[in-house]
């Protein structure tokens, strides 16, 4: 049987089951936090009027004294498929906490499964029993892996460091070994975060307690790792762009192009909110090839900044990552093979099936190689594959 597939676009879940069009699964708990602060915004807003926005309440989840309900800072940050057949959990993110949901009956129902303050929480996994890691932001730059074993318990870190990990996945869909990527955590002399090192992966053993390097490579960022029953290793492979060392020159350099530099800043910011709420860009200076390319010319894919490449006006799912970021296979032998280029996401089930994006559109791979196009869409940043009745591995 076809596996049914969700992916997320511009803030959206999209879920495609077998043989039908994508259809929109709505977030409850998206839906009914807007309510709140809309109702409150409507009874407390006369008391800020004349008085700029402190009257209103705090307590709004939101943000404290939204105006505008439409603008309210909500993120979904990542996708993955659940325990139960057919359930998408997903993580979410505003500006003061964060939320780990799950969407069940293709849409028709919903439960929170975990929220917290001033925690910033994403890239989730979940195994067959339940349990489930995500990635957590530490202020300094640093990122662990934390994993919540049962619905009892809380999160708890199961790595540490000066560090930057990110995108855990289950092995398998076992609850007790782990891959995920790492980076190391530059500093320059007074402990200020410089930079990150090349990303590596790593298999992380929570019975034994004992984390190994899978696979690492100087010039290369290894990333969003997945191991099938087999031990296959899937993973993305992209150049590393390293921090050079400062100097005179460059200095000099970057002192005298500062004012262009923060006029273009403030201008992309500018284009950013025009084209979000009014759908339109402020220049449309060599703007012919409207509706062909990306909204944005940039997006915020997995902590780093991914750029569109310029395509032409003919050009059919344009690429929004460079052709370098590659879905590479290595087999428990260590034979590799690159299975497609231009991916920006990926997911790989127990039966060989890869589905990926390259950011406007998602193809399917079957074990053969045989490449499908299941979807188009725009700003794609997150893709799950869900598995059939047939298929035991969650």
């Amino acid at each position: 049987m076809e596996s049914a597939i969700a992916w997320l676009s511009q803030g959206k879940i999209r879920l495609k089951p077998p043989g039908q069009p994508p259809v929109n699964l709505d977030s409850i708990f998206i839906n009914e936090m807007r309510d709140r602060a809309l109702k409150a915004q409507q009874r407390h807003g006369w008391k800020g009027q004349g008085n700029g926005e402190r009257m209103l309440p705090s307590s709004v989840l939101w943000g404290k004294g939204a105006r505008d309900v439409s603008a309210i800072t909500v993120e979904i940050t990542s996708l993955a498929r659940g325990k139960e057949l057919g359930e998408v959990f997903y993580s979410l993110q505003t500006d003061v906490m964060s939320a780990v949901l799950a969407i069940q009956n293709s849409g028709e129902s919903e439960k929170r499964v975990w929220n917290k303050n001033n925690q910033f929480l994403g890239q989730l996994s979940v195994s067959r029993s339940g349990a489930i890691a995500a990635s957590v932001r530490h202020p300094g730059g640093t990122a662990n892996i934390v994993v919540r074993p049962d619905e009892e318990s809380g999160f708890g870190d199961v790595t540490e460091g000066d560090s930057f990990d990110t995108s855990p996945s289950w092995v398998n869909g076992s609850s007790d070994r782990l891959v995920f990527s790492s980076a190391g955590v530059g500093r320059n002399s007074a402990g200020q975060f410089a930079g990150l090192g090349p990303f590596s992966l790593q298999l992380l053993d929570l019975n034994a307690g004992e984390m190994s390097c899978l696979l690492e490579a100087p010039h290369y960022d290894l990333i969003t790792p997945r191991m099938t029953p087999d031990g296959t290793l899937y993973f993305i492979q992209r150049p590393y762009e390293g921090y050079g060392k400062a100097n005179f020159l460059g200095f000099a350099r970057d002192f005298c192009l500062f004012p262009f530099r923060l006029g273009l800043a403030v201008l992309a910011y500018l284009q950013f909110f025009s084209m979000r709420y009014r759908g339109k860009k402020l220049s449309h200076v060599g703007d012919d090839t409207a509706g062909k390319q990306a909204d944005l010319e940039q997006m915020i894919i997995l902590g780093n900044v991914v750029r569109a490449q310029s395509s032409k006006s003919r050009q059919e799912d344009p690429d929004l990552v460079s052709r370098d970021w590659k879905l590479v296979r290595r087999t428990p032998q260590g034979v590799e093979t690159v299975l497609a280029s231009a991916v920006l996401a990926f997911d790989v089930n127990s039966r060989g099936e890869v589905v990926y994006t390259n950011g406007s559109a998602v193809f399917q791979l079957s074990p053969k190689g045989e490449k499908t196009r299941v979807a188009t869409d725009s700003m794609i940043q997150n893709v799950v594959l869900l598995d059939p009745p047939s298929c035991t591995d969650h």
